[in-house]
């Protein structure tokens, strides 16, 4: 088992070996902010304080299968994303809601609900979740769509979400630097049916997430 982290507000995270039951049953490494723990989540919940040297299982009462990416079949359910801002405090996207707990994962508590805004469920699905610092978050998803929180994750404002299914855009990854830069990495296909000419891109904002500008966009088409 290998885990890798980065900036203590991220979501990156590795997987477990993907050849060993484990990637069925943990999915995300978070390492809240100011701590020297790494939280293991998928269908359980794990801690360590010794850069992994040693485990407790902590009280998790969220139980989420997932089905090995490398065999057939269709998963029940799975977590798109997951993060803890500090010990106690984490979040996990579960396709087209947030969750939060304040109780390092005993209980749980839905702070954002999305329907969908066109025929199709995915319309719904967020993808990514990243917590500039312990109040302001951004999440990122289908259809062009970025949240907001100020609130530590309390409520979330809707900045921007598309109907469009022609061109369709997804945004499925987030990261900030700071509280001004931050970056959005995604792609857009001409039509999401045909899935073709599909362009992969990469925005950037200096202003906190008020605007984005698109600093890198592929230039190969994937027909």
């Amino acid at each position: 088992m290998y885990l890798l982290s980065g900036h203590a507000y991220t979501q990156p995270v590795t997987r477990l070996h993907p050849y060993t039951q484990a990637w069925n049953n943990h999915f995300f490494v978070t390492v809240p902010n100011g701590s020297g723990k790494f939280y293991v989540l998928g269908a359980e919940l794990y801690t360590s304080g010794d850069k992994g040297v040693n485990w407790t299982k902590e009280n998790f009462s969220l139980k989420m299968e997932f089905r090995n990416l490398f065999a057939s079949g269709i998963r029940k359910d799975a977590f798109k994303d997951a993060c803890f801002t500090d010990e106690n405090t984490g979040f996990i996207v579960d396709r087209s809601s947030i969750l939060k707990t304040s109780n390092k994962g005993a209980t749980w508590k839905t702070v954002a609900s999305l329907q969908p805004n066109t025929r199709y469920t995915s319309s719904a699905f967020l993808e990514k979740i990243f917590f500039i610092n312990a109040s302001t978050s951004f999440a990122v998803g289908t259809f062009d769509k970025i949240l907001q929180t100020k609130d530590g994750g309390e409520t979330w404002t809707t900045l921007q979400w598309s109907n469009s299914s022609a061109p369709y855009t997804r945004l499925h990854d987030i990261y900030f630097h700071d509280e001004n830069n931050g970056m959005i990495a995604g792609y857009t296909v001409d039509d999401i049916q045909m899935n073709f000419g599909m362009r992969y891109f990469i925005k950037t904002t200096s202003d906190g997430g008020k605007h984005w500008q698109t600093t890198y966009e592929s230039n190969d088409y994937d027909y």
